[in-house]
């Protein structure tokens, strides 16, 4: 299956292994009837003091991977991978937290996600570049510049404070999420299922 065609190296899994394999040893078929309309990579630190960040992003990752999204359907991240508590499953890591005296960077569950949701949220604006109809109905920027991209082009999530990252597809076909996290990378893709 090729999960990424976006340079010479494309990104393909194969009997659950995913890597890579250069662009002219491939002859390129649709698996399944679905075509690539959105792709957004982003990167993160794995160093062990980041070990429940990374795990956050693996857990929330492996969750809305091959979410199907039908037609006139909207898609919530926070459905999708709530609760995002110790009991859901998530771990402790940085995190951003709005205080009287600004925002701060503390500790909570499930630091990491937001990274999940700049990555999707990036995913979906290149697949309306690409005339797909999928339209952002929750959006929320952080109140903090982060690392992983400029200002104004992430998407924070809040379980407490129930701030999602969700979008309606307006098309008349599905779309089904992809994605793929390795050594400090996640990248998310968009599909388009006949």
């Amino acid at each position: 299956k090729v999960l990424d065609t976006s340079s010479s190296w494309y990104k393909v899994e194969y009997n659950k292994t995913t890597g890579y394999v250069f662009s002219k040893y491939l002859d390129i078929t649709p698996v399944e009837n679905e075509t690539l309309i959105g792709v957004y990579t982003t990167k993160f630190s794995t160093g062990a003091s980041q070990s429940g960040r990374v795990k956050n992003i693996e857990k929330g990752a492996n969750l809305i991977n091959e979410y199907t999204v039908a037609s006139t359907e909207t898609f919530s991240i926070l459905s999708a991978i709530g609760p995002i508590t110790k009991a859901g499953g998530y771990y402790q890591a940085p995190e951003y937290k709005q205080t009287p005296e600004g925002t701060k960077t503390v500790t909570g569950y499930g630091g990491g996600v937001c990274q999940l949701a700049t990555t999707l949220y990036q995913s979906v604006c290149n697949a309306q570049d690409s005339g797909s109809r999928l339209i952002i109905t929750e959006h929320h920027h952080h109140s903090k510049s982060v690392y992983y991209v400029e200002d104004g082009e992430d998407a924070t999530i809040s379980w407490n404070a129930g701030q999602d990252f969700a979008f309606q597809n307006n098309n008349n076909y599905s779309i089904r999420i992809r994605t793929f996290v390795k050594n400090g990378i996640i990248s998310c893709m968009i599909y388009k299922v006949y």
